[in-house]
């Protein structure tokens, strides 16, 4: 038997992302950055952690090494990278929660090598720090407190028995120390440079996040921009939606007052894309910094949506060259790039071989920018 469902793609001056209703309880997100403690492995002390961040700041932070940054600091610290680190905390989980369809946990960024257990059951071995991984734990969580536990391995130590078996040698001539970061999928601006230090870290580096929600959700959106002019943009509304059940759902996606696109599906499980055409009559357009006024607002995504909120400029980009603007046409994709930051363990302010920080002596707080 299918149920029917609604979702709803609206738009905040030229559009933004809502999710899917399935009844009148929408599906929501819990970020969980609270109660956190980590320790190197084997041994018994826990300290006290900050996710997202890593296990150098978070070391820092318990005053447990030096400013790394301070003479030959960066030296002495190389042991971190040669170690194994546990990271702890407990979720809370309600009855309301544990009585919806789906419950999934979604680690945004583990760095790198990690075993994850809920209750010390093992969920989830993770090898790549630049990936979401997604978990469906509805039948591992009871009501009440939960025990969430990622053992990380030393990113070294991964990698060094792999090379051994090799009769080769991948080339890292910027690796100051052993040459592992083409094996692994991790930023390669940990494992040193001429320019920055050698920091190989481990951690939470990005949120983790309790998912409830029940027959469908949206995987992901995006606008692509087929053809731009001054009287009107062809745009495509791209959408993957998950489904967990048979459900059918109407898709509706706005631009403005009057421009409207609207599909009916039936949902089998699984994952599925879905493109639904749009035009806006007369746009605005949004030229390079400097050319023009300012006239690009920020839209942020509806409350039911499937990820965190996302910016999104309400302003397209021409694709023809004003004469009075040369060189004003701008890829519409590297500016939503913009919006993706990279980790960086805070080595802005390192100029060659001469760092430019102060002695740290009582750190005040993790700020997690690893």
């Amino acid at each position: 038997m299918i149920r029917r469902a609604f979702i709803l793609v609206f738009v905040l001056n030229l559009f933004s992302i809502a999710g899917i209703s399935q009844s009148s309880i929408p599906p929501t997100e819990t970020e969980i950055n609270a109660g956190w403690e980590f320790r190197q492995a084997g041994t018994v002390e826990w300290m006290t952690a900050t996710v997202p961040g890593c296990v150098h700041t978070d070391l820092l932070a318990n005053r447990k090494i030096d400013d790394p940054f301070y003479r030959d600091n960066e030296k002495n610290l190389q042991w971190i990278g040669k170690t194994d680190w546990e990271y702890r905390t407990n979720i809370n989980v309600t009855a309301a929660s544990l009585g919806r369809q789906n419950l999934d946990l979604v680690f945004y960024g583990l760095d790198t090598y990690a075993e994850v257990y809920l209750n010390e059951v093992p969920i989830l071995s993770a090898d790549n720090m630049f990936r979401t991984w997604r978990v469906p734990v509805k039948d591992k969580l009871r009501v009440g407190s939960n025990a969430l536990r990622i053992k990380f391995r030393s990113p070294i130590n991964e990698i060094l028995p792999i090379m051994k078996k090799l009769d080769y040698e991948l080339p890292a001539s910027n690796d100051q120390g052993e040459k592992t970061s083409p094996y692994t999928r991790k930023a390669p601006y940990q494992f040193g440079w001429d320019w920055g230090p050698r920091f190989v870290t481990s951690g939470v580096w990005r949120p983790v996040k309790l998912h409830v929600w029940d027959a469908a959700r949206v995987e992901d959106f995006y606008i692509r921009q087929d053809r731009v002019s001054t009287e009107r943009a062809d745009l495509t509304a791209v959408l993957e939606i998950a489904a967990s059940s048979a459900v059918e759902i109407k898709i509706v996606v706005n631009a403005g007052n009057e421009n409207q696109s609207v599909v009916v599906v039936k949902l089998a499980p699984g994952v599925k894309k879905y493109e639904l055409p749009l035009k806006i009559a007369n746009p605005r357009l949004w030229y390079r910094r400097g050319s023009a006024s300012r006239l690009f607002t920020t839209s942020k995504s509806g409350s039911l949506t499937s990820r965190a909120s996302r910016s999104i400029k309400d302003h397209v980009v021409p694709d023809f060259e004003p004469s009075n603007f040369a060189a004003s046409r701008i890829n519409t994709a590297s500016a939503s790039n913009l919006s993706s930051t990279a980790s960086r363990f805070s080595a802005a302010g390192r100029t060659g071989s001469q760092p430019t920080f102060s002695r740290r002596a009582s750190p005040k707080k993790n700020t997690g920018n690893c």
